[in-house]
């Protein structure tokens, strides 16, 4: 019998599990004011101050953050105060005032910190958590000391969802 990865497994339970776990993701993007930025599970937009209670409820239901990208928050005030925008384009902000501007780098990606998805081979939750806290870690603890962190700057996080996945309603 071939032995899967944990990633492997984690990806086939997903797919398993498409429409109610969807449904519970689109659910997250309206109670944390998530802006998502085409029409996948990359680039979803939130304010720091809700990343943190999302991730939490995003382990709950067993999805994995595994990237995080940059966007600032240009507001006429951020634009007097900070120098906004630091980034290219991006959306209107439909929840408030401005508009997301991507950095368009760095990322943090678990895969530049020597994780190897494909050899993990531990219990889909630990896997969900472990990638989860590290995440969750860096923002809470990290973020901040980043040399190119500015008050005006919110993630964008990256779910590990299978690539065919795409949002219904956007």
């Amino acid at each position: 019998m071939k032995n899967h990865s944990t990633l492997s497994l984690y990806i086939k339970e997903l797919a398993g599990n498409k429409n109610q776990l969807q449904a519970e993701i689109e659910r997250l993007i309206l109670k944390y004011q998530v802006q998502v930025v085409g029409n996948g599970y990359i680039d979803m937009i939130v304010l720091r101050s809700n990343a943190l209670a999302l991730i939490s409820d995003l382990t709950q239901i067993n999805i994995c953050v595994n990237v995080l990208s940059w966007w600032c928050l240009c507001t006429p005030e951020s634009q007097a105060t900070l120098g906004c925008p630091h980034g290219m384009g991006g959306p209107t902000n439909k929840f408030g005032v401005g508009w997301f501007s991507e950095l368009g780098g760095p990322y943090f990606d678990l895969k530049d910190l020597g994780i190897d998805f494909e050899a993990l081979s531990i219990s889909q939750s630990e896997f969900v958590e472990g990638c989860n806290r590290i995440v969750s870690d860096y923002l809470e603890n990290d973020f901040e000391q980043e040399r190119f962190f500015t008050g005006c700057l919110h993630p964008g996080l990256w779910l590990l969802v299978p690539d065919e996945w795409r949002r219904s309603n956007n």
